[in-house]
């Protein structure tokens, strides 16, 4: 099959610092190590809560989509504080499947500008009715909308979190560098190489963030 070109691949990451490359001796190949991890986060639609506060949609919308909202964000800050790591990484998992789904984006992208009724959206996204039921339920049980009727029938869409991406430190991956050490499963050279790439990517060390490290 058709090879892949590896550098094409890690380039862009490391220009952006999502990772290092670096050589240690001992080791046939050159490392690769993660110095800033990706996960997404759900975060509180803040144009929509503004559109509601601000009188834009009937009462009854309006009033069902704030207890709506302030229960599931209650119950995901919970879910945070009660295993954090767990939380964002099933979300991860979970979520990137709808931000790389063109349609699926292409709808959060319109519903951030705001809420929408349905009626309005095959318009505004060149999708068809049919398309739009089977996004529109799949992003309704993903917990990234939310349907609401209003007392005339219209059936309402609007944003029950904003899926946003955010990168961290891997602060964690200093204890588990230690550990992988401690069992033997890495060298101690490439253990130690990797302990100064993340004290060297750590966020109170200022200046430039080096691309590769030596």
């Amino acid at each position: 099959g058709k090879k892949i070109d590896v550098e094409i691949v890690l380039r862009p990451l490391v220009k952006m610092g999502t990772i290092a490359t670096g050589w240690v001796e001992g080791l046939s190949s050159e490392v690769v190590y993660l110095t800033r991890a990706i996960f997404i986060l759900r975060t509180i639609p803040r144009e929509t809560v503004k559109a509601v506060r601000s009188k834009q949609l009937p009462t009854e919308v309006a009033s069902q989509y704030l207890d709506v909202l302030k229960k599931y964000h209650k119950d995901y800050i919970a879910r945070l504080r009660r295993d954090l790591t767990d939380a964002i990484w099933s979300d991860a998992a979970e979520l990137s499947k709808y931000m790389l789904d063109f349609d699926a984006y292409d709808l959060i992208q319109i519903l951030r500008e705001g809420p929408q009724q349905t009626d309005h959206l095959p318009s505004l996204l060149d999708m068809t009715k049919s398309n739009l039921r089977n996004v529109t339920r799949r992003l309704e049980k993903a917990n990234i909308l939310v349907r609401i009727n209003d007392e005339e029938g219209n059936e309402h869409l609007l944003l029950k979190c904003d899926p946003q991406v955010a990168t961290v430190y891997p602060e964690w991956l200093i204890e588990r560098t230690v550990e992988l050490y401690n069992e033997e499963e890495i060298p101690s050279r490439q253990a130690t190489h990797y302990l100064e790439v993340l004290k060297r990517f750590h966020p109170s060390v200022t200046g430039i963030v080096p691309m590769e490290v030596k």
